[in-house]
């Protein structure tokens, strides 16, 4: 984390001092320019460009690279809450976009690969991350990619990213792995059987969900919200650094366990907190 921020210090001084170079040489028209021949470089010129996708048949989703990406359940697109996508999926639920892969991505910078191998859904992003790129922009200029799928139902869901927000919903799987180096993780309504989420900076937030379930973090918060009564879970909750709170309870505890079934809860963070709250959120934590 410490060697985090200070990349992230150092490419705001790299970047303050481009800004004065940039202006005191050619302006605003030269800084344009410069961010469409550079993908490292970002202005903010607020040009971007965007595809819809139709894809082949596919049974799994496999994603990686720097980007922000949402994967949308049949029917979902309504209930959605990703905060990056929101303007998309509400275009999707008006246009029925299911089946295709919607992109965004800077004016000049490389278009995410999407293709379908073997059954397999492949998005690829090779954008760079922001330790690598000069931002001089308030704005994310990772790509966003929506995934509107045409099936409720799939084998597996694998992404990985360095830096982007991700989120899934409506959906069933199989086995469902997110891995994040950096950003926020938020799914709704995913049943199934192994579903594991890990992000080293940035918070978990998981609503409605069934199956296997593990959040890990190492700097932010877990927020676990169910439809279910606590005593459908098995739960393993743990912080290093921070307060658990199981349904709504006052009491400040750093682990807490519960024995119960068939689903499974497994929950930890280095440093933040973790919320549970269940349908019976009146059986607080003993």
């Amino acid at each position: 984390m410490t060697k985090f921020f200070i990349t992230c210090g150092a490419v705001c001084v790299l970047g303050i001092i481009l800004t004065v170079a940039g202006f005191a040489t050619g302006g605003v028209e030269n800084m344009e320019k410069v961010e469409q021949s550079h993908s490292w470089f970002h202005y903010g010129s607020g040009n971007e460009e965007s595809d819809l996708l139709p894809t082949d048949a596919y049974d799994s989703i496999k994603a990686e690279g720097n980007m922000d990406i949402a994967i949308v359940g049949p029917g979902f697109a309504e209930e959605m809450d990703a905060d990056f996508a929101e303007d998309w999926i509400a275009d999707a639920y008006e246009n029925e976009f299911a089946g295709n892969v919607m992109v965004s991505y800077r004016e000049g910078a490389e278009m995410p690969e999407v293709k379908v191998e073997k059954g397999v859904l492949i998005i690829k992003s090779n954008a760079v991350g922001p330790e690598m790129e000069v931002n001089l922009s308030t704005e994310d200029s990772s790509p966003n990619v929506v995934v509107f799928c045409d099936k409720k139902k799939l084998d597996s869901i694998e992404i990985s990213t360095s830096y982007g927000d991700i989120a899934a919903g409506g959906i069933e799987c199989d086995n469902l792995n997110i891995t994040n180096d950096s950003g926020d993780i938020e799914v709704d309504s995913v049943t199934g059987g192994k579903l594991a989420f890990k992000t080293d900076a940035g918070d978990i937030a998981i609503e409605n969900c069934t199956g296997d379930i593990t959040a890990e973090v190492n700097s932010g918060d877990i927020e676990f919200d169910s439809g279910e009564n606590m005593d459908q879970f098995q739960i393993a909750l743990q912080t290093g650094a921070g307060d658990i709170q199981v349904n709504k309870s006052t009491e400040e505890v750093h682990e807490f366990t519960h024995e119960g079934g068939p689903n499974k809860l497994n929950c930890r963070t280095d440093a933040g907190d973790i919320e549970v709250t269940f349908l019976d959120a009146t059986k607080v934590q003993e």
